[in-house]
């Protein structure tokens, strides 16, 4: 039995190595001044929504714990806005993902970051 299992994880070992990654460009930053959960999503909302006046959001979706984006930039790009540190003294987090290996996912995230630093989502 023992060998049947070792031949089984062999397999499935060979099987995940070989299938592609789609893990591919993350970009993760800190974004500063949230009082509170709710106003950081509000924020966040604020600010992907402003965004997607000039830059491109496929779909915008405000959960309980952060807001989304998705389709950014007119690309498989997405984007989140984490606010579940915030009420602890956190920070909340901005990912963004793309799944392809993109080094254009640090100017969007520096795009979304300038908008957090400087109109606070006006």
């Amino acid at each position: 039995m023992r060998t049947l299992v070792a031949i089984a994880a062999a397999a499935a070992a060979a099987v995940m190595t070989a299938a592609p990654s789609y893990a591919a460009g993350w970009e993760i930053r800190g974004l500063l001044n949230s009082t509170s959960t709710a106003d950081c999503i509000s924020r966040a909302y604020r600010i992907l929504n402003n965004y997607s006046r000039v830059y491109s959001v496929g779909e915008l979706q405000r959960g309980s714990i952060g807001v989304y984006a998705y389709q950014t930039d007119h690309m498989e790009r997405d984007v989140t806005i984490q606010c579940t540190a915030v009420d602890t003294g956190g920070q909340a987090l901005l990912i963004v993902h793309d799944t392809r290996n993109d080094t254009d996912i640090a100017a969007t995230a520096e795009r979304i970051v300038q908008y957090w630093d400087a109109n606070a989502g006006k």
